[in-house]
């Protein structure tokens, strides 16, 4: 079954009716207004799951069409848009089709067979578009790999704060703090590309804390401007370049570029990558992203949007002792200089492995760095060879973790079932059900959330046979195993409303 498909409308029977025409054709879903479409819409995209197609009326209440078109494409701007409306007045046909995007525009009342193929047709765009973007992924993951083992090669000092600003970045979407999008995967993992055209004296200066001019401090803060002039030149990564561009610039309007935006005119994702970069340096003093480290953000707040810093220190902050004996562990290790002492500052053992120049300059020190070099350009070769071979055969890793199926939960899915029957007849009035999420009952329609997978696909093979049932918002339509598992697509979360049939809908369904 194709899908999924949004229809919204004010009118509940014209709903009733499409949903009816429509059943074994698409996977289908109903919203009564603006309001409503828009949370199904916004829900399902965070849940990486969002709708393949939207079929609006125009005239709505409360929120017109084009108003609930609009911010359904803000929401999830890949799902296409159909609409369809009463009125066929010029002006709203020129409304319609100013808008940039709307697919298709049919007018009421349109022939089913017309809104079928309409539907089909948008279902086949998005395909097209999926497919795009995920060619995309895989092409852009390859390249990036490139760019990201050459800094891991040339200086593991600046390789650790990458590395760290980026597994701080999958944290934060990985915990559904921030919509998950591999523009944000890619510019935290080149956000500081723009360091390696810098002088390694001055990077040494910048990471021992030791003082710099002016100019140096001038020289060091045009490293994000160099590193968009390197990512403009890669191809769709427009708006990472512009986010790494202007990841040193404060929420205050304080920082490089002089002139840039202010507060949340700056992208989000280089709000984002400001709060991170700062964190990723106060780790590496204090060894973890702990109390500690949040302060010494702290003294500098405002250079932060508030609810972006807010959400990154909920999600990231450790307590304070399991900060301390992380310490270790939170530092990415980086080469030690043979000749160095361990008992020397981190800070300054890192600036000396950056240069590759001993505290003892012998003639033995030299031939070694000399070595050294040699095998560091070997070692760079080789990684670019190896990344570009992996990137051309489609095996290297894809933007995103690919999660494995849970296991079957101890719990017993036909106590579920049971309590959800005996809600439905008004026996039960008990505010969670059995997984300890909420049970809602209203005129006979029973929900039920925080359902797991192996749970949610047991009990829907069972209450679909018996009832109008739906799965994290979308109706189920098809008793097979397949179509049930790939709506229960959810760890631990799945959302079921289930409303028994009556006698007479019984007869009719049959």
């Amino acid at each position: 079954m194709e899908g999924p498909v949004l229809i919204v409308d004010d009118d509940a029977n014209l709903l009733l009716s499409l949903r009816r025409q429509f059943v074994g054709k698409f996977n289908l879903a109903t919203a009564q207004g603006g309001p409503e479409a828009i949370e199904l819409v916004r829900t399902a995209q965070d849940r990486n799951a969002s709708f393949a197609v939207v079929v609006c009326d125009m005239r709505m209440p409360e929120m017109d069409g084009l108003q609930t078109l609009a911010h359904i494409h803000e929401i999830s701007p890949q799902t296409i848009l159909l609409m369809l409306t009463g009125n066929s007045d010029q002006q709203t046909t020129i409304n319609a089709i100013n808008s940039g995007h709307i697919f298709r525009f049919y007018n009421k009342p349109c022939p089913i067979p017309i809104l079928e193929s309409g539907i089909s047709e948008a279902i086949t765009k998005f395909k097209m578009l999926q497919a795009e973007h995920e060619i995309l992924e895989k092409t852009l993951a390859g390249s990036i790999k490139v760019l990201i083992d050459l800094v891991s090669s040339t200086n593991p000092v600046i390789s650790s704060h990458a590395r760290r600003i980026r597994d701080y970045a999958r944290k934060l979407t990985s915990d559904g703090q921030f919509p998950r999008h591999w523009q944000l995967e890619i510019a935290s993992s080149l956000a500081l590309i723009g360091q390696l055209s810098l002088p390694v004296e001055l990077v040494q200066k910048r990471h021992a804390g030791q003082s710099m001019s002016v100019d140096e401090q001038s020289t060091l803060a045009s490293a994000p401007e160099i590193a968009r002039n390197l990512i403009t030149n890669i191809p769709r990564l427009g708006k990472v370049a512009e986010s790494i561009y202007l990841q040193d610039r404060g929420f205050d309007g304080s920082g490089f570029p002089d002139g840039g935006p202010v507060g949340a005119d700056i992208p989000r994702d280089a709000r984002i990558l400001k709060v991170l970069k700062d964190l990723s340096e106060a780790v590496e003093e204090i060894g973890a992203p702990n109390e500690k480290s949040f302060a010494i953000l702290e003294g500098k707040k405002a250079q932060y949007d508030p609810d972006i810093f807010d959400k990154i220190r909920k999600c990231l902050e450790v307590p304070l002792a399991e900060g301390q004996n992380s310490s270790d562990d939170d530092r990415i290790d980086r080469p030690v200089d043979e000749n160095s002492e361990s008992s020397l500052p981190i800070k300054n053992k890192a600036a000396r492995n950056i240069s590759g120049i001993s505290s003892f300059p012998t003639t033995e020190t030299a031939r070694k760095a000399t070595l050294s070099r040699k095998r560091r350009r070997h070692r760079i070769i080789a990684v670019i060879m190896a990344s570009i071979f992996l990137a051309a055969t489609g095996s290297i890793a894809i933007l995103y973790d690919k999660r494995s199926s849970p296991p079957l939960n101890e719990v017993s899915a036909s106590e579920l079932i049971l309590q959800m029957q005996m809600a439905a007849k008004g026996d039960v009035a008990a505010a969670s059900n059995v997984y300890g999420g909420k049970l809602l009952v209203k005129d006979g329609n029973v929900q039920v959330d925080g359902i797991p997978r192996s749970a949610c696909i047991q009990v829907s093979w069972k209450l679909i046979k018996t009832g109008m049932l739906s799965i994290n918002g979308l109706v189920a339509q098809r008793v097979t195993g397949t179509s049930i598992s790939k709506q229960c697509d959810s760890t631990n979360a799945n959302v079921l409303a289930w409303s028994p049939y009556q006698a007479n809908e019984k007869a009719e369904e049959e």
